[in-house]
């Protein structure tokens, strides 16, 4: 059941903002035509830096335990999403999704490898199948919290879309906290 709290509120997390990125994007840049450009650039560069860093992290989560990667990645994002928030310019925007890409690459990794390290061989099956849908569901609830989250602290003229940040913050740093206070220590992980 942690684990799949930890996979469902990080995957909550990343997914809350993608259906409103373009269009936020576009309140914030002055060419509106190009705002198509700056999301894709956005999510690129925040999806290649996060595979560069799930590499790096994989492999030093390898070493150091699952726990710590996935503890300072949780509360790296949650840090990271804060300023998202407070963003004027797209490049400042382009920036920080690519910082946040980093950290996210030691996050969805950690408990993938947490499933594998802590999963018996005989149910292996019914735990991935339990997991992909956790997964899912959370994908599935992201864009209904993140449009209720619009609609509830927007006001007629003027669509909120920043708040979504801070909620996403959050949900990263319940996710860091849950993480390292129930999860075992890394000394007993490193024996499993």
């Amino acid at each position: 059941p942690l684990a799949y709290f930890l996979r469902f509120s990080a995957w909550l997390g990343r997914t809350m903002l993608v259906p409103f990125l373009p269009l936020f994007i576009a309140t914030i840049t002055v060419d509106k035509e190009l705002a198509g450009m700056y999301t894709g650039l956005a999510i690129g560069l925040a999806a290649f830096s996060s595979t560069l860093s799930g590499v790096v992290l994989g492999r030093l989560s390898d070493r150091v335990g699952y726990k710590p990667i996935l503890v300072v990645s949780a509360f790296a994002c949650a840090v990271f999403y804060v300023p998202m928030a407070y963003v004027t310019d797209v490049l400042q925007l382009i920036a920080v999704n690519v910082l946040i890409g980093l950290a996210i690459g030691g996050v969805l990794p950690s408990i993938s490898a947490m499933l594998a390290r802590l999963t018996p061989r005989g149910v292996a099956g019914s735990v991935y199948g339990i997991d992909t849908s956790v997964a899912a569901a959370s994908r599935a609830l992201a864009p209904i919290a993140a449009g209720a989250i619009v609609t509830l602290t927007s006001v007629p003229g003027d669509t909120n879309y920043r708040t979504i940040f801070l909620v996403t913050a959050v949900l990263f740093l319940l996710t860091a906290i849950v993480a390292a206070w129930r999860l075992p220590k890394p000394t007993t992980e490193s024996g499993a």
